[in-house]
């Protein structure tokens, strides 16, 4: 090791804080917060040192209840984050010593895991801009070992180490790419659960991070693996490790979404089950990532999602049918109090229009094919207001998307306009507020192909229904 990690206690501590005070800074009630952050903050500020050492003494002080050990984890992370005055040249190696220890030796999850991202913070800081792992020798030997051994947190530790690492200086780990990616295979294989959402999260991380044809291609052998265990983590209920998942897989798309061309097919099933409006069981984060994803292929790889004939007709319909899931507020045409007062997320039938526009500009009239039918079933749903609505508003979003082809469509350009112009006498408000929209959006969209008798019925359009409720 890089170190003794046996300095004393008095010598750690100086005139910091006791173990009492340490303990009693870790508190959360809202009565003491405040003074617990002042005196944190003072120390930090005074004696970071021996801050640093404290609050890593009652992190792997086992006689302490686990949150409380989790919570000095994070204010030790704090305490490093601002540089530290160190007594002397070596106390940083026996930090760094001592915390590779407590990581093999940990038993607690949560525990294990803010301590991981310690290990994490304090490799950022040495490794440096270059990335020179001889900063710290016994760092990459301790992961290896940690990834073979029986016990599976530390195992764990190991690949959540290297994760967050490979993210902020993947350098190191590319002369080690054979033993990681035997690491990632196995972990994948894992008959702990835990482990196995770890590893998928870390496949898709690692796939962003390498950029070499031949790196690159090694990672697609191991995505349908890892998309594979995502479905998995799902089935079993992981909602929130499969968030995480999803989260990464999202930035792969958005980063290097060729890696995934191959797998169109491992994709696309699961996305539209979760993001389908009907699907129960699913929380509502999840089925905004399994849209996005979709929409992200459609916008990262146009071509070859023009080439998948199945990818377009199951995900068009769907981001269609998001749009009719609006709520039917009676306040709903309050657009001002909307603006001025409105803080919350939108919701999915407004995430689907966005979704609708951004399809539209990704693959032009490849959408119409798929799009136009289900605007003319839906708008004859007499029983439905909201899937009329949709419809409507259909039609106006993919105007700029599609403007070329529905331009040069003058028969069809004047058939789309008859139908909009139908939809303004609609019997339900919002139904024929979407047709009047669409009428204007139209104005600026189409305006060489409005003539002046067409310009005059739509604004005679306008002018009757605006105030009709």
């Amino acid at each position: 090791m890089e170190g003794s990690a046996a300095a004393t206690e008095e010598e750690r501590e100086g005139e910091g804080l006791t173990e009492e005070e340490a303990v009693e800074l870790l508190q959360v009630e809202n009565e003491t917060r405040e003074r617990c952050e002042a005196r944190f903050n003072e120390e930090r500020l005074q004696r970071p040192a021996q801050l640093v050492w404290r609050m890593f003494s009652c992190a792997t002080n086992a006689s302490l209840t686990s949150e409380l050990r989790r919570l000095a984890g994070m204010m030790m992370k704090r305490a490093l984050m601002k540089e530290v005055d160190w007594p002397d040249e070596q106390e940083p190696a026996r930090l760094r010593t001592a915390v590779l220890e407590a990581v093999s030796k940990e038993t607690n999850l949560a525990v294990s895991r803010v301590l991981c991202d310690t290990v994490v913070a304090l490799a950022t800081e040495v490794l440096g801009d270059d990335n020179d792992v001889n900063q710290w020798p016994d760092l990459l030997p301790f992961l290896f070992r940690c990834a073979k051994s029986p016990e599976w947190l530390q195992r764990l530790a190991a690949l959540h180490v290297m994760t967050e690492l490979s993210a902020i200086c993947p350098a190191p780990f590319h002369v080690h790419l054979p033993l990681i990616m035997n690491f990632l295979k196995t972990c994948l294989g894992d008959e702990n659960c835990t482990i196995q959402c770890e590893a998928a999260r870390a496949t898709f991380m690692f796939a962003e991070s390498f950029e070499r044809p031949e790196e690159v291609l090694l990672f697609q052998q191991l995505l349908p693996s890892a998309l594979e265990c995502t479905q998995r983590t799902m089935r079993n209920g992981r909602m929130e490790d499969t968030e995480k998942i999803l989260s990464e897989l999202l930035d792969l798309i958005e980063i290097r979404a060729s890696t995934l061309r191959e797998s169109f097919d491992l994709i696309l099933p699961s996305m539209c089950t979760w993001a389908d409006p009907t699907t129960t069981g699913i929380t509502a984060d999840i089925k905004r990532q399994a849209v996005e994803a979709l929409v992200l292929l459609c916008e990262q790889l146009p071509a070859a999602v023009k080439k998948h004939a199945e990818f377009m007709v199951k995900v068009i319909p769907l981001v269609l049918s998001c749009i009719s899931t609006l709520d039917d507020d009676d306040g709903w045409y309050n657009f001002a109090s909307e603006c001025s007062e409105r803080d919350d997320d939108p919701t999915m039938s407004e995430l689907a229009e966005e979704n609708l526009d951004r399809l539209c500009n990704a693959l032009g009239a490849k959408v119409l094919p798929v799009l136009l039918p289900w605007v003319h079933e839906h708008a004859n749903d007499a029983g439905h207001w909201k899937n009329r609505y949709a419809a409507v508003m259909a039609m106006s979003i993919c105007a700029t998307g599609c403007n070329a082809v529905l331009k040069k469509d003058r028969r069809g350009f004047r058939e789309h306009l008859s139908f909009v112009e139908r939809m303004a006498s609609d019997e339900h408000p919002r139904v024929r507020w979407a047709a009047i929209n669409c009428l204007g959006q139209w104005c600026f969209d189409f305006a060489v192909r409005y003539e002046h008798k067409q310009r005059a019925r739509a604004r005679a359009r306008t002018h009757t229904h605006t105030h009709t409720h």
